[in-house]
């Protein structure tokens, strides 16, 4: 049967390689066994790492010596190596106990932007003393909700373990303990990152010049919810399941990303032009929201899409992804139970193995349909791939999120690149920061 030319083919199915494999497997036994070592202690870490490091080398040596890697002993190995992770970071946590008890000086460099509650702010933070570095949660006095990610200061203050009640909380989140902190030093005495000052510069000027619409720019752009968090926006964007898209999290980068490249598509630029396109506004994207762990996952994972969608090469783009699983998960086990961490992959995973048939199908229809619709395929697999799991996050399934997303997804990019520019022009050149900032909340 001869196949017209202008009905085009459906993408085959996406061989599964061995490297996703072992990724899915790292993933899953790391989120199911971390919890549970909170009790084991020290010496039995130890034992675990000893252990599923024998097992592992056993398993690669059998391998080896038949010249064949089945199916299973990749599983296998990737669960060996979560057991290696686990068993190190459970270690490190019950082993930071021992820092616990009289003051001391700290060097905190915050890991996340302080947050208000009605006790004060929190945060959390690396904290090294005496040679040691630790991950802990900062409480804060009232006037520190402004400070953000990047940035570092000493504190004198006391290590104290989690209440029993706060403590599956802590060990989940990899925190060994919480640091109050009565005295905020001067804000000359605290030190910033570069990104840092760029960020709070930034958010300022959107702030200043945005606009009622402000708080929406800043957090799709800078990744600042604190705004947001307060007027009750972002519990709305949350009903309606597009929580995802104002959160600094791979399904909302992906998905921007993905738009962005369509768009150079229809201009006809070449698959090189577009690559370097994407990867500066991957770069300044990270740079504005002062680079943390979770944008350089989103970023990654974001990359990975992009590589399918340039490239035609889905299996190179799902090994990519199971190598960036075992990669994050490796350096913070804590991040496999960390809800970003399962939509970066998640909306990730859906557009490479989704996004292709889903297009092939939009490219059916006349060619006016077919440019609207390619780009809505790429947020329908990436919903389809997250939305179950976002259902059992927020204890809700929005009725309204698939036609929200389908609405909302090109709105958002919109939103997105146009804030991008206007706020990098504004730092840029200073004179256009309130035409700029005015268009960028006249588009959010």
């Amino acid at each position: 049967m001869r196949v017209s030319s202008r009905e085009p083919l459906v993408p085959p199915r996406p061989h599964l390689p061995p490297v996703l494999l072992a990724g899915l497997a790292f993933w899953a036994a790391g989120a199911l066994v971390h919890p549970f070592l909170r009790n084991v202690g020290a010496e039995g870490c130890v034992f675990l790492g000893a252990a599923a490091m024998a097992a592992g080398v056993t398993v690669g040596a059998v391998c080896v010596r038949r010249r064949v890697v089945p199916l299973a002993a990749v599983a296998a190995l990737g669960v060996a190596a979560a057991l290696v992770a686990c068993a190190a970071a459970a270690w490190s946590l019950t082993a930071a106990a021992s820092m616990a008890g009289g003051e001391r000086l700290w060097e905190c460099t915050l890991t996340t932007d302080a947050r208000q509650s009605d006790f004060g702010a929190t945060a959390t933070a690396r904290a090294a003393s005496d040679g040691r570095v630790i991950a802990v949660r900062l409480n804060l006095p009232a006037e520190a909700g402004g400070l953000m990610r990047g940035e570092r200061l000493t504190v004198r203050a006391a290590l104290r373990a989690p209440s029993a009640a706060a403590a599956e909380s802590f060990w989940n989140s990899g925190l060994a303990g919480s640091l109050t902190v009565r005295d905020l030093p001067a804000p000359e005495e605290r030190r910033g990152a570069l990104l840092a000052g760029l960020r709070r510069h930034a958010i300022g000027l959107i702030e200043r010049y945005g606009g009622e619409d402000a708080p929406l720019v800043q957090a799709l752009v800078c990744g600042w919810r604190g705004p947001m968090e307060e007027s009750g926006a972002y519990e709305q964007f949350k009903r309606v399941g597009l929580a995802h898209l104002v959160a600094v999290s791979g399904a909302h980068l992906s998905i921007v990303t993905l738009f962005v490249t369509s768009g150079l598509r229809l201009v006809r630029l070449g698959r090189r032009a577009i690559a370097v396109v994407t990867a500066l506004f991957l770069v300044g994207y990270v740079g504005f929201t002062g680079m943390p762990v979770s944008a350089l996952r989103a970023a990654s994972m974001a990359a990975t899409g992009l590589l399918a969608l340039l490239t035609d090469r889905r299996s190179s783009a799902l090994a990519a992804l199971g190598l960036c699983l075992i990669v994050f998960g490796a350096a913070d086990v804590s991040a496999l139970l960390s809800p970003s961490f399962v939509l970066s992959a998640g909306s990730t995973l859906g557009i490479v193995v989704l996004a292709p048939l889903f297009t092939s199908w939009a490219a059916r229809a006349r060619p006016a349909v077919a440019a609207a619709s390619a780009p809505l395929a790429l947020t329908a697999a990436s919903a389809l791939a997250t939305q179950p799991y976002a259902a059992a996050l927020f204890a809700q399934v929005p009725l309204l999120s698939p036609v929200a997303n389908m609405v909302g997804a090109p709105l958002f990019t919109v939103a997105c690149v146009t804030g991008f520019a206007a706020v990098l022009a504004a730092c840029l050149v200073p004179a256009v920061a309130p035409l700029s900032l005015g268009a960028a909340g006249a588009a959010a």
